[in-house]
């Protein structure tokens, strides 16, 4: 590590996001720098305290397809429903990973007491 270097900049990558326009098939690509991943639970709101949930899951549901609706398309000139897909688009020497365990029932914020298995293997 060079003398301007600041160890911080280990964890530093980007993500980057594919919004698809479900009507006229027009595609926008946004990249974000982070130092973390944000991952959730797919899991609503009514789940009981110490639910297991896999891992895989979660990341299944953040680097997976969502509908999106309500998406402002620039081509179309209108509302639409969208699919967005996330992915990284240059790796850190070390992921951080924060798992966010809270939901919006109803516009209230609930914490979502729930026992994330990730696997040893």
């Amino acid at each position: 590590m060079g003398n301007n270097q600041h160890p911080g900049n280990m964890c530093d990558f980007e993500v980057e996001s594919r919004v698809q326009c479900q009507e006229c098939g027009g595609v926008k690509y946004t990249t974000t720098k982070a130092q973390q991943l944000v991952i959730s639970s797919p899991l609503s709101s009514m789940v009981e305290k110490g639910t297991p949930v896999n891992f895989e899951d979660c990341l299944q549901k953040y680097f997976g397809d969502e509908m999106v609706g309500d998406f402002f398309c620039g081509t179309c000139n209108k509302k639409t429903v969208c699919i967005k897909h996330n992915r990284i688009n240059s790796f850190p020497k070390v992921l951080a990973i924060n798992f966010f365990r809270f939901v919006f029932d109803n516009w209230v914020p609930k914490k979502l007491e729930i026992e994330v298995q990730i696997p040893q293997d």
